[in-house]
């Protein structure tokens, strides 16, 4: 099964998109997140990827252990 590419196009994602999504126990617990809500649910290495994706502007780069800056 091939995934996305530049050659494939548009009937490769219909043929991705019209599949019937399954459900997983990750997929139950998704939900959008405020930023408050991130501060308090993921550590403080990720909550900053999060809020530097949302953030306009040039990349960020930032030296972490897995959870906390360093």
């Amino acid at each position: 099964m091939g995934g996305l590419n530049a050659k494939s196009g548009l009937h490769d994602f219909r043929r991705y998109a019209s599949r019937q999504l399954s459900f997983n126990d990750e997929v139950r617990q998704f939900h959008w997140a405020t930023p408050a809500e991130v501060r308090e649910i993921v550590t403080e290495a990720f909550a900053v990827r999060v809020f530097d994706a949302l953030s306009e502007g040039a990349p960020a780069v930032s030296q972490h252990d897995g959870v906390r800056f360093v």
